[in-house]
Order: C-alpha cells, then structure tokens, then sequence
C-alpha cells in the first residue's frame, strides 16, 4: 500500500504540472503573439497602411478563411507588415488569426449594413465591423486615410485607440475563459448522479 501510494501521489502531482505548464505556455505564446501584432498595427498606422485583423474567439471563421488564401504561419510583425504592403498579391482584403497563428490573408468579409455608421467609414471599417456584428471576433483596423487604429467588437467601433488600450482589449479578450454556466451544469448533474446511487 504505501508503495502504491507513492505512485498514485507522484501520477497526481505529474499531471498537475503538465497542466500547469500547458496553460503557462498558452498565456506566454498570447502575450508574444499581441505583442507582435501591437508593433504591427502602430508601425502600420504611422505609415499610414490600411489593414484590416480578424480574431478568431468561439465562432468559427472557417467559411471566411475559405474565401482567402491559407497561410498558416506564427504571428510575427514583419510578416504581418508584409501582408499589407499596397499593391501586393495578399494586402487586400482581411488577416484571420486563429489559435494564435495567421490562418489566411486577403480573405473577404460581409460588409455591415447598419445605416447609422459615420458617413465617413470606408468599406475596411464596414468590414471590420459587419464580421463582429455576426461573430464573437475581435476586428483591428487600421485607416489608410488619417492613420487612426480602431477595434470593432459585437458591432461597435472604438476609433483612433492608444497602442496600450489595444493591447488590453487584446489580451482582456482573447484570454480562455471558463464557462461558468458549463461548470455550474457539470456539478449539478455530479449531485444529482450522486444523489441516485445512495
């Protein structure tokens, strides 16, 4: 027994750490990743390059990667910059970002049709904003007009954002979180299954 013991104790603190380290990891490979896109958004917003981030959260953009070319790649500035150099095969259209790497580029995205925007708004912001009007994403865009960096969420733009606000909403927004109605509904059903065998 005490052998045995041992070994469940030494099983239990293993996959403990395991996951430990599994969620470290996935919170460093965020920061880096929004990091790396932050730098991207404001050295493109200081040259006045218009370019348009999608963040895939719970909805799948599957339907809307199809419609651009797949790039699958890690999530670096210089690359991201590259995407949207004027004039290049890739630099119109979207960047989707899944699971914190580059999905696809120059994918096409539905333009909202909300009649009370601003005037003013060219089709990347109608576009930035229309995909978070039906998804849970998390649009940057970035004006090739006046340089200003703005982030759609559930249909409503936040304009010419600090690099510090960008990298909050950032991190606030794409960091798991649990479902505390799912945790609530599995320790019910755990009573109610204990309940029945006594």
């Amino acid at each position: 027994q005490p052998e045995l013991r041992r070994i469940l104790e030494g099983l239990g603190r293993s996959s403990f750490m395991e996951l430990f380290r599994s969620s470290t990891q996935k919170t460093a490979d965020l920061s880096v990743m929004v990091s790396e896109v932050v730098k991207a958004t404001y050295a493109m917003a200081e040259e006045k390059t218009g370019a348009l981030i999608i963040f895939e959260r719970k909805t799948n953009l599957s339907e809307v990667i199809r419609t651009g070319t797949t790039v699958d790649s890690a999530v670096t500035a210089q690359f991201l910059r590259q995407l949207f150099i004027k004039n290049t095969p890739l630099h119109d259209g979207a960047v989707i970002i899944k699971k914190n790497r580059i999905a696809a580029a120059a994918c096409y995205l539905p333009l909202s049709t909300n009649m009370t925007l601003n005037k003013d708004l060219g089709t990347r912001h109608r576009a930035g904003i229309g995909i978070s009007e039906t998804t849970d994403c998390v649009s940057i865009i970035v004006s090739e007009e006046t340089g200003y960096v703005s982030v759609a969420q559930n249909g409503t733009l936040k304009r010419n954002i600090k690099e510090d606000t960008l990298r909050n909403i950032l991190l606030e927004e794409l960091t798991p979180k649990k479902d505390e109605k799912e945790e609530s509904g599995k320790k019910v059903n755990k009573f109610k299954r204990g309940g029945k065998n006594k």
